[in-house]
């Protein structure tokens, strides 16, 4: 059998053509907290919480089991599950940040985006079934739309009727509507956008410096040998890539109107003296009473 070559910069040299480029853009904190921001189901949150936390593409976010993937002894998170063959596409081991950590002990299920809706044959048995990868989906999709239109500055009524028009059939007012906001320069966030804007912002942090070979490590770039298992378990292990996750985290916090950080986390900093990072007028006091229940 021939060889397959799938490297771009080999393919764009022999067929004389420019080298592909990405095609998603990095959103500023600003833009990525608004989206952050709108209204969205519990699941979606949760998507968004862990897509931020990881750096992974969807599908890995979405197979996501606490129990098979998650070393809270070493803090370490596998992306791949035991049962599926690595790929091209490599999902890599990482750090378990300490805001992935505070959010799944919070929500104590092993698969966090496993909420479940009873079909007409369920009901008869009293058990539920797994909602689709299809419909976390068309959730990020709609809401992206509705950010950019409102970036665009419709009303949230001209939002909602324009939606109410594609749900009875009649898509054409919304695509043209979106495809005015994408004229006008408003980019739409994307499922991978998350992925992208990681990888870019731990960069640019004052606080922590992340070298290329940790975020090459941490999004699956990086080839690994059989050595490279036993690093896994060095304490210092992507150790600056995940703690750049975190404060990465903690500034979006702080823009947002939706929790990012959880509790656990702000009332350990506060106890410790640190500077709780969120919006809410929550005093010392109230942390160090609210912990002294728990």
């Amino acid at each position: 059998m021939p060889e397959v070559c799938f490297d771009a910069k080999w393919i764009a040299e022999i067929t004389e053509r420019p080298e592909p480029k990405p095609r998603d853009y990095v959103p500023t904190f600003e833009e990525l907290a608004s989206l952050l921001g709108m209204e969205a189901s519990e699941t979606l949150w949760r998507y968004d919480i862990i897509a931020l936390n990881t750096w992974a593409r969807p599908e890995a976010i979405l197979d996501l089991s606490v129990r098979l993937q998650v070393d809270f002894e070493h803090s370490l998170v596998d992306l791949n599950p035991p049962s599926r063959k690595q790929t091209k596409k490599r999902r890599p081991i990482i750090r378990l940040t300490e805001n992935l950590r505070g959010w799944l002990e919070h929500w104590g299920e092993d698969r966090p985006l496993s909420y479940k809706t009873r079909s007409q044959d369920d009901r008869h048995k009293g058990e539920g079934v797994r909602q689709s990868v299809s419909h976390i989906k068309a959730q990020f999709n709609r809401r992206s739309l509705k950010w950019m239109l409102k970036q665009h500055g419709l009303t949230k009524t001209q939002i909602d009727d324009l939606f109410r028009l594609a749900r009875d059939k009649s898509t054409k007012p919304l695509r043209e509507a979106v495809a005015a906001a994408e004229k006008s320069g408003i980019n739409r966030i994307t499922r991978y956008t998350f992925r992208h804007f990681m990888a870019t912002r731990v960069r640019g942090l004052s606080e922590v410096r992340v070298d290329r070979e940790q975020r090459s490590l941490w999004l699956g770039h990086g080839k690994r040998d059989a050595t490279s298992w036993y690093e896994t378990h060095d304490p210092e292990f992507l150790r600056d890539c995940g703690r750049a996750t975190s404060l990465i985290l903690e500034k979006l916090d702080r823009l947002t109107s939706r929790p990012l950080v959880p509790m656990s986390i702000k009332q350990r900093k506060a106890l410790a003296g640190l500077t709780v990072l969120d919006n809410t007028r929550t005093t010392i006091h109230d942390l160090a009473s609210s912990a002294s229940r728990c």
